[in-house]
């Protein structure tokens, strides 16, 4: 299996980005490391890759195209997740024939795909290896912390 290393950089501003209550500064610099380990983390088993990943201070959107396991092709947008509203006890990372994070919100938040529009409150991120799910769920977490 290849390997996708963490950009050092957003490691580091992850790690360096203060926990609890966080600064318009703060809240950015960690929006600013997931956003870098999502896009240098996709998942090869479904040949993921982002069309967008933008923040609005606690609020996530993004645009994800790959590959299902039956073959067929998806591109999904999601937009509003709401970071103040993140269930962290029941957002974890997890692993099948990809590795992922499982993020769950007490406020839904919109699914759009070429057939479908709804309304959800749990979304999966898949990543390439248990280091970036990990990586990634610290952030989303702390993320959380910095917006409530």
């Amino acid at each position: 299996m290849k390997r996708h290393l963490i950009p050092a950089v957003a490691l580091v501003a992850l790690l360096a980005a203060p926990a609890g209550a966080g600064s318009p500064r703060a809240v950015q610099q960690t929006a600013d490391s997931i956003a870098a380990t999502m896009s240098s983390s996709t998942s090869s088993a479904r040949k993921e890759s982002y069309q967008s990943i933008h923040f609005d201070g606690c609020r996530l959107g993004y645009t994800v195209s790959g590959t299902y396991p039956s073959g067929g092709l998806y591109t999904i947008e999601f937009q509003d997740l709401d970071f103040s509203a993140l269930d962290v006890a029941a957002s974890k990372t997890g692993q099948d024939y990809t590795d992922y994070v499982v993020l769950r919100f007490q406020n839904p938040f919109s699914y759009r795909s070429l057939t479908d529009t709804l309304s959800v409150s749990t979304t999966v991120i898949n990543v390439a290896d248990r280091e970036a799910a990990q990586t990634l769920l610290e952030g989303f977490v702390r993320l959380a912390g910095q917006c409530r």
